[in-house]
């Protein structure tokens, strides 16, 4: 059986990793998994979510941030395909959730304070990708930046499968969450069509007691959590239909000259209007002008 390639959906639809991990608790876990400083449960009433959630901007959605003990802000991306823009959207969400939070807040004379912001990547793609790389915004810079400048650091943690994996080890959901997605890839290696392998990955998955819970509950959603369209997608969705938008209208254009120039050249010959708006489709009023 060949293999499906996924429909890429014009919508967003919430991906796994951010479902998965969008509950107080796995927000702590996670956040314990990667902080040099881990919280205990107390923590946990001091989580806000801060995920931006607009369908304004679909294309700016981010997976997961929020803000812990007054004294972080975490944001988290989960991604398939290492993005070397990763630096630029991380930005880019901070700048959106600057203006969540404060609104015109900003432009009043009191100084505002907030928690630090930390940057990460969880990547599910190549095995051989480095354990941990880094990321900088200053990388996109074309000249080295001034001291009034600015910078975004964004670690980036590969969480393919691997038992001697030290970030999957601290963190049991995001362990469990990488060995089912390996399951899933497994069945597809073998040439399942998608639905197949999501649905022979959950059977497995529940029966080696791997994210039970989540399953029971959302089993019936993981294909599409699993297919809907990534943010790269969607800027290469975005990208092609600016092209063929472009070039319809250029097409449309070209015609629209083309019919007046005939029209003019009808009517330089003395051709008869009644005639030529037949022809051509113009009002004669338009006709009449050239």
């Amino acid at each position: 059986m060949k293999a499906k390639k996924a429909k890429v959906n014009r919508e967003f639809k919430d991906g796994m990793f951010r479902t998965l991990f969008n509950d107080k608790e796995k927000m702590l876990e996670l956040y314990n998994a990667v902080s040099d400083e881990p919280m205990g449960k107390e923590a946990l009433e001091t989580i806000e979510a801060l995920t931006i959630e607009t369908p304004l901007y679909i294309g700016s959605r981010n997976d997961l941030a929020f803000s812990i003990n007054g004294k972080s802000m975490f944001f988290c991306e989960q991604q398939s395909t290492k993005s070397g823009n990763i630096a630029l959207r991380m930005a880019s969400y901070f700048g959106k959730t600057l203006d969540m939070m404060f609104g015109s807040e900003i432009y009043g004379t009191r100084k505002v304070m907030m928690p630090a912001p930390v940057f990460y990547v969880f990547y599910l793609g190549k095995p051989d990708a480095p354990e941990v790389e880094t990321f900088r915004l200053s990388d996109h810079y074309k000249e080295n930046a001034p001291e009034n400048s600015i910078e975004v650091v964004v670690k980036v943690y590969n969480i393919c499968y691997s038992e001697n994996k030290e970030i999957l080890k601290r963190s049991k959901t995001l362990r469990e969450y990488s060995l089912f997605i390996s399951y899933v890839n497994e069945n597809l290696d073998k040439g399942m069509d998608l639905e197949d392998a999501v649905a022979v990955a959950v059977k497995r998955a529940k029966k080696e007691d791997i994210l039970v819970d989540f399953l029971n509950k959302y089993a019936v959603e993981v294909e599409g959590m699993l297919k809907g369209i990534t943010v790269e997608e969607y800027g290469e969705v975005m990208k092609r239909e600016g092209f063929d938008d472009g070039k319809a209208a250029g097409l449309a254009e070209g015609e629209k000259i083309k019919t007046l120039e005939m029209a003019k050249a009808m009517k330089d010959e003395n051709v008869d209007i009644e005639i030529i708006a037949k022809v051509s489709g113009l009002p004669k009023e338009k006709i009449e002008m050239l």
